[in-house]
């Protein structure tokens, strides 16, 4: 990929990685399902320094203190929603039906007075469900949407899938 932007800081941009997502469903055997579990690297830290190859374009300006690690996360997290903004824009033009599942396998190593100060309280006196990762899931055939202000638990993902089921069946796979 000699011509493409393919890295953002020292890893694979959401960019790019969606643009090889497409081209796999472009380039994909039609007469099955398609099916990907895609790990973009793009956010994971550290966010204690600044990259030539990253713009940072976020930046604090209402919080008491400065937070250059949370300023750094922010600014990836932007450049990650304007990519997922384009695949989203992508795939609701596909006509199979489509179910896009987005999630964080952790939260984000920045300054936990930050995090402190977003939420009110301390860390430690959050519960076990505060904790948790939020999920968000959309899926334009049903007009099922689950957005990131809520948890997306197992069973939510399994009641999303259940109501496409029908539609499943019918490409000849199951969801369990």
């Amino acid at each position: 990929y000699p011509n493409d932007n393919v890295l953002l800081r020292s890893f694979v941009s959401d960019e790019f990685d969606y643009k090889l997502l497409e081209q796999m469903y472009e380039e994909r055997d039609t007469s099955k399902p398609f099916h990907i579990f895609n790990v973009t690297m793009q956010n994971h830290g550290s966010y204690n320094s600044g990259y030539t190859n990253f713009n940072q374009q976020i930046r604090l300006t209402s919080m008491d203190e400065y937070y250059p690690a949370a300023n750094r996360y922010l600014s990836l997290m932007y450049e990650s929603d304007q990519a997922f903004k384009h695949l989203v824009e992508y795939f609701s033009k596909v006509k199979e039906p489509t179910i896009i599942c987005m999630f964080g396998d952790h939260q984000p190593n920045v300054e936990t007075k930050f995090v402190e100060s977003l939420l009110g309280e301390e860390i430690s006196d959050l519960s076990l469900e505060q904790r948790q990762k939020r999920f968000g899931a959309l899926d334009e055939v049903s007009g099922l949407k689950i957005g990131a202000a809520r948890f997306l638990r197992g069973h939510d993902l399994v009641r999303l899938l259940d109501e496409r089921g029908d539609k499943a069946q019918r490409h000849g796979h199951h969801h369990a």
